[in-house]
């Protein structure tokens, strides 16, 4: 089970995800609509039981489609999200 928040002011996801029944490797990756992989945001890190989250910047992408893939064990979960990124402007 995941959950995740897109914050498209300043380009951040925020990830939460439950590991059950021991510890388990979670690795987490960013795709584009062709499925092709842009980045890994965490590879194969081994977390125990409980609630966890995480996030990152993805200030690397365009606004668009994309797709967040989780995998935490041998469970694999496809999200498709619309990122909108809003580019502050600085004024003198």
């Amino acid at each position: 089970m995941y959950k995740y928040y897109i914050q498209s002011d300043d380009s951040e996801v925020n990830i939460s995800f439950e590991v059950k029944s021991g510890t388990k490797s979670v690795t987490i990756g960013i795709y584009d609509e062709q499925g092709r992989m842009l980045k890994t945001l965490l590879s194969e890190t081994i977390y125990s039981d409980g609630l966890h989250f995480y996030n990152s910047r993805l200030d690397f992408l365009l606004t668009g489609m994309y797709f967040l893939r989780i995998e935490i064990g041998n469970v694999i979960y496809f999200e498709k999200i619309n990122l909108e990124i809003r580019k502050k402007m600085l004024y003198s």
